[in-house]
């Protein structure tokens, strides 16, 4: 049961906001601090629903040791992945770096749990970790990677997840041609994500294109 409902909500997540999953998961990490990967899916669910101070309890409670606390076992590379993804989100550099530092080694691995759950390329997380630490070369090259790699593995909404964070590494690094590089590839993103109903997906998507439209003088906004 607790292999189907972890695969019912990763299906879910590109599908619909999930802000009740927050409180279940901190919940579920107070019960069982031994077993330190739910709190770091809070962190993951924190971001990902707008609530920052949970994300950021969740990382603060983990990063007392620099994350040494968390265990080497099947779960360590998801553990990681998450708290990656989520500290780069926040903007949170002090533990993006020694998290990037954590997952280096991995770059070429997909994070998934011990049973039968995959998040996606590690490489997707360490792109989004270099771009909140302005190494913007690094980030390019973990997110190509992430690119290719989901698409020659048919995993639609993790090749749009990859996608997206290429688009939003152009967006922060605007050089010239970035910004509407970034355009292109997040009006690929919104136009997939309508053909396969992933509407988390789309809006996220359609939120970055809109800054981007905004700062190239591109009048209204598109649907």
């Amino acid at each position: 049961m607790m292999i189907i409902g972890g695969q019912m909500v990763t299906q879910q997540v590109s599908r619909t906001r999930m802000p009740e999953m927050v409180q279940v998961l901190k919940q579920m990490a107070d019960e069982n601090p031994h077993h330190p990967v739910i709190r770091c899916t809070v962190a993951l669910f924190g971001v990902r629903e707008g609530r920052s101070d949970e994300a950021r309890a969740a990382i603060d409670h983990l990063a007392k040791d620099d994350f040494a606390s968390i265990p080497r076992d099947g779960n360590w590379l998801m553990s990681m992945w998450c708290l990656g993804v989520a500290s780069a989100a926040l903007r949170d550099t002090a533990r993006a770096a020694v998290l990037y530092e954590r997952l280096l080694p991995f770059a070429d691995r997909w994070a998934r749990s011990s049973t039968s759950i995959c998040f996606g390329p590690v490489a997707t997380a360490l792109g989004m970790m270099a771009t909140a630490l302005k190494r913007f070369d690094e980030a390019e090259s973990h997110l190509r990677t992430a690119v290719q790699a989901t698409h020659e593995q048919q995993t639609a909404s993790l090749h749009m997840l990859a996608q997206r964070e290429f688009a939003a590494m152009l967006y922060v690094r605007n050089g010239q041609g970035d910004n509407a590089a970034a355009i292109e590839v997040l009006g690929e993103i919104i136009e997939r994500a309508q053909a396969l109903g992933t509407p988390v997906l789309e809006a996220s998507a359609k939120s970055l294109r809109d800054r981007a439209l905004a700062r190239a003088g591109g009048g209204r906004k598109r649907t």
